[in-house]
Formats: C-alpha cells, sequence, structure tokens
C-alpha cells in the first residue's frame, strides 16, 4: 500500500515481515458442564436447564509487533459463569401454544493485564508523550525538554467485571386463525442486567530531569535551569457500575400448508449489553502521568519561581473520567425478516429463502486506541443492513446428498462520525464512517458441500 511519506530507511526493510523480539503465546483452559432436568404431565412441560463455565486463560503478547522493544502486555483472565433456565410450557401440537419462562445468570471475570514498557517504549511512547505538553510554543518561549530516567516503567492492571443478568418472558403462538395454517406469535421478554468494574492500575513512580533554557536578551544574560530525579506518579483505583433494563417485543406471522411447507414474516428487537474496556488504562495512566509531571515541576525547587510560566506554555492532557473513556453503551437493533421453507420432489429437495432488514442503534465496533495501546470498543451511532440468504439439500439417493448456501448482506453506517475537539469551543471532524461498509460483515458468503452415509 502506498505511503503518503517516503519509508525510512531502517524501517524498509521490515514492511511485510513479522520482526517480534520477545516470545508471545496463548494458554486457555475452558469447562462446560450442564444438566438438564424436564417433568412432563399430561397438559404441560416443565424444564429446567443449570449451565457452569470455567474460563481460565493466560495471553504474553509483543503488542507493539516490531522488532524494538517498545511494551509487552501480560493478560490472565478468570471466569465462573453460572446459569439457570425454568420454562413452563405447553404441550405440542395444540391450537394455544405458550412458553413462560426466567432466566439468570451470574458471572464473574478478573483480568490483570499490566502492560510493561521496555526501553524503546519509554523513550519513545512514555517521554515522547511527555514532551508534546510543551510541543507548538512560540519561537521566543523558553525551550522545555523532558527526559525520563527509568530502564523500564510497569503499568499494572487489575480488573473485576461482574455481571448480574435476569430475565423473564412469554411466548403464546395462536394456530389455525381464521384459516386453517394461519399462526401468529407474539412473545416479550424482560431483561435486566447489572454491570460493575472494580479497578486498580498504577503505574510504577516515573523518575524524570527537566531543563529550560531561555536565549539572552540584552542587558539579560541566557538562563539555564535543570531539576534531576523529579518523580510523578499516576494511577486510578476505584469502582463503577451500570444498570440496565429491556423490554424485548417479538411478533410472528406464518401460513403454513402440507407438511414442511411455509411463508414467514418476523419483526424483533434485539439487544446486545455494554461493558468496560480496560484497555483503555493505558491511555488514561499516559495523560494522568503527563499532568502529574508537569505538578512535579512546577513543585520542584528549581523551577516554583516559573510556575505562571509553565502553566502558560504546558498544554496538559485533556484526561476524562474513567466511566466516560471506558464504558460502551448496550447494542440495539430492529429485525425484519420474511421468507420460506419448501419441501419439493416428494420430500427430497429442501429449499429455504429469506430476506431480511436490520436497524441497529449504538453498534459495537472495535479498534485500536488512539494511542495505539491497545483495543476498544466504542458505539457507532446508526448502521442498517440487509440482504438475503438461500439454501438448497438435495437428497439423490439414500445415502448421498448435496447442499449449497449463498446469503448477501449490505452493511453500512448511516450515522457514525468522529469528532476532535480543536478549542475548548470548537469540534472538527475526524472521522467520517457514513456510507462506509460495517467491518467483519462479509457482502458474499457461499458454502458448497455434501454428504455420504456408510450404513
Amino acid at each position: 500500500k502506498e505511503r503518503e511519506e517516503p519509508l525510512t530507511e531502517d524501517r524498509a526493510d521490515y514492511i511485510g515481515k513479522i520482526s517480534y523480539n520477545e516470545r508471545s503465546s496463548y494458554r486457555r483452559g475452558l469447562m462446560n458442564a450442564g444438566v438438564n432436568l424436564e417433568y412432563q404431565a399430561r397438559n404441560f412441560i416443565l424444564s429446567a436447564v443449570t449451565g457452569y463455565q470455567n474460563l481460565n486463560d493466560r495471553m504474553f503478547l509483543d503488542q507493539d509487533f516490531t522488532e524494538r522493544a517498545v511494551y509487552t502486555l501480560e493478560q490472565k483472565q478468570k471466569s465462573n459463569t453460572v446459569s439457570e433456565e425454568i420454562v413452563f410450557k405447553s404441550k405440542s401440537n395444540k391450537r394455544w401454544q405458550w412458553a413462560t419462562g426466567a432466566f439468570g445468570l451470574y458471572q464473574s471475570l478478573n483480568t490483570k493485564g499490566p502492560v510493561t514498557f521496555w526501553e524503546d517504549g519509554v523513550k519513545d511512547v512514555i517521554e515522547g508523550s511527555a514532551n508534546t505538553a510543551f510541543a507548538g510554543m512560540p519561537a521566543n518561549a523558553p525551550k522545555l525538554h523532558l527526559a525520563i530516567n527509568n530502564p523500564t516503567l510497569l503499568v499494572g492492571g487489575d480488573f473485576d467485571t461482574p455481571v448480574w443478568n435476569a430475565a423473564v418472558f412469554h411466548q403464546s403462538t395462536l394456530n389455525d386463525l381464521f384459516v386453517k395454517g394461519l399462526s401468529l406469535t407474539v412473545g416479550v421478554r424482560l431483561d435486566y442486567e447489572k454491570m460493575s468494574m472494580k479497578y486498580k492500575s498504577i503505574s510504577d513512580p516515573t523518575d524524570f530531569n527537566f531543563s529550560m533554557k531561555m536565549a539572552s536578551r540584552p542587558p539579560m544574560p541566557s538562563v539555564s535551569v535543570e531539576a534531576k530525579n523529579l518523580i510523578a506518579n499516576a494511577g486510578y483505583d476505584g469502582k463503577i457500575s451500570d444498570d440496565y433494563v429491556q423490554l424485548l417485543p417479538k411478533f410472528a406471522l406464518q401460513y403454513e400448508w402440507k407438511k414442511g411447507n411455509n411463508v414467514y414474516a418476523t419483526v424483533s428487537k434485539g439487544y446486545r449489553s455494554g461493558g468496560y474496556n480496560v484497555q483503555m488504562f493505558s491511555d488514561l495512566i499516559s495523560g494522568d502521568l503527563q499532568n502529574s509531571m508537569i505538578n512535579a515541576i512546577k513543585e520542584s525547587e528549581q523551577f516554583a519561581r516559573f510556575a505562571a510560566m509553565i502553566d502558560k506554555y504546558a498544554k496538559k492532557a485533556d484526561v476524562p473520567e474513567v466511566k466516560e473513556a471506558t464504558r460502551y453503551k448496550p447494542e440495539y437493533s430492529w429485525n425484519y425478516e420474511v421468507g420460506s421453507h419448501l419441501t419439493l420432489w416428494e420430500g427430497k429437495l429442501w429449499a429455504d429463502l429469506s430476506a431480511f432488514y436490520m436497524d441497529m442503534r449504538d453498534q459495537q465496533i472495535s479498534q485500536f486506541t488512539g494511542s495505539g495501546l491497545g483495543r476498544t470498543t466504542v458505539n457507532a451511532v446508526k448502521s442498517r443492513s440487509y440482504g438475503a440468504e438461500m439454501s438448497l439439500r438435495a437428497s439423490l439417493t439414500n445415502e448421498l446428498s448435496l447442499n449449497a448456501s449463498y446469503g448477501y448482506a449490505y452493511a453500512t453506517f448511516t450515522d457514525y462520525i468522529e469528532y476532535e475537539r480543536e478549542d475548548e469551543e470548537t469540534l472538527k471532524v475526524r472521522a467520517d464512517y457514513n456510507g462506509k461498509y460495517v467491518p467483519f460483515v462479509p457482502k458474499h458468503t457461499l458454502n458448497i458441500g455434501g454428504e455420504y452415509a456408510i450404513t
């Protein structure tokens, strides 16, 4: 891919190559268990499904993906999830079929994700970011420079993000409505979710030097001031939480003739829970550390008398609140679908045809953080997706069957513009994604297969 600026010689040799300087690895342990109990009475069925999952994984990652010693991540996750669903439903083959139930889930998740900045990372990322506080100064301003003495810098990360979820639901289907074969289904689900995050992300104390040089202005001589081994601290320790309540309806109309032939139309509201971006703490720590350095300079013995000048020229980082920076909202959608299931060729050919339209709000999108120090989930304001799917399955003999399926989806953003602050009163457009494709949604999918059974 062409670049607007020419590649420097020292980086050109690495384009298209994987050049880690630290070993990366991933290990996951996963256990699932479940118990399904069912009681059948004369007129109803009562079932209870209990589930349990244990997750234990560990990842070591050279997160700068280069041969340089910039920064690495060690992430460990431990999770336990318990769920219970109880359903009370009618027997099948009734004119009125119904199901009522309740669902509950609790998930505990602890994530430890310390990031270590090595020699190149301390100089290029931490020190480079800190010196941007003094960038853009007028030509006649004093020359200010900051140098970090730490050979490495550890940014700790310990996060507990438990989730509580509870729901009650009901669905009724009335068969042979007005005419034989016509059925109407109405369902509703009331969903409650509580999420919280207990966080502790603290960096090592940062040891740095700071110098200021002012050129001579007759009759005043030049001035050079330096403070060594100043200490700055940055960190976050606290807890946040969010509660969500959603009412999710569903409507379906179906007409069936013979056996295995029908046409249908459905409308439903979809919901996907939100969460917290724990990797955003690297950006928060970076901004907090920059501001802590400026405060340490102003409070030092050498620069106390220059505090007003430092306030004038040093640009403090605009660090958002933890909740604002880390939280991403739930995703909502209205889903519309029409289709048909057909059984042809004396029961030897099955065809499924459908068309859909999805209107989505606050769609969750993964992207890199502004600093590049990790991945984050953000919400696009609005997007839409529409398309069609078709699948065929033919039984050629008792042993041989062939199948094929094709899907088309056109998913684009309809309201998604990112802004950045130009000054205290003005926002400017940083990126306009309206009309762009939603990532990771393939436009075309095709699958062809066959099966031969040996009996």
